[in-house]
């Protein structure tokens, strides 16, 4: 096996987003072709998958916590899309949440979607002993509270996070 790893001076390379490492040879990129853009998009969709992986992890603590249960959190996936496309993808019913971050510019859009909402529901209401079935409903009044209150805790944890980048 080759050793494969790169020299300081291809890590600065990479790192100052001048070149491109494909699978067989190393090519130039000229700052703001289509090649550069895309290695950009890719290396803030890495950094914000890295982020949030970080976030999901300090969010299955607090909610084993609060839980008081084990609970396995796993970050599903980071993707560039519109927001009608992320909105038109969501399940119906769905919780929802828009969140104003200032000083960021634009609203945050937070989806707790059933798969995911009841479950936990179940738990902060005493079950989670058996599998929960998901009901076809918006949620009650009473698990809209609940909701608010796992989206209370998330958003603690995301401020957290967030607190060594920007206040937020």
């Amino acid at each position: 096996m080759q050793n494969e790893s790169l020299t300081s001076e291809e890590r600065e390379m990479l790192s100052s987003g001048m070149i491109e490492v494909g699978r067989q040879e190393e090519k130039e990129l000229v700052p703001g072709s289509d090649s550069a853009e895309l290695n950009d998009v890719r290396g803030q969709i890495d950094a914000i998958r890295s982020f949030h992986k970080e976030l999901a992890r300090r969010f299955e603590d607090a909610l084993s916590s609060g839980l008081q249960q084990l609970v396995d959190l796993k970050l599903h996936d980071v993707a560039d899309m519109t927001y009608s496309q992320f909105a038109f993808s969501r399940p119906k019913p769905t919780c929802f949440v828009v969140l104003e971050a200032t000083p960021l510019p634009t609203p945050l859009a937070l989806d707790l979607s059933p798969p995911i909402l009841y479950p936990m529901l179940d738990c902060l209401l005493g079950g989670g002993k058996q599998a929960c079935s998901i009901p076809d409903r918006p949620p009650t009044e009473l698990e809209q509270r609940l909701a608010l209150r796992l989206t209370k805790l998330l958003l603690n944890e995301l401020r957290d996070c967030w607190e060594t980048l920007l206040a937020v």
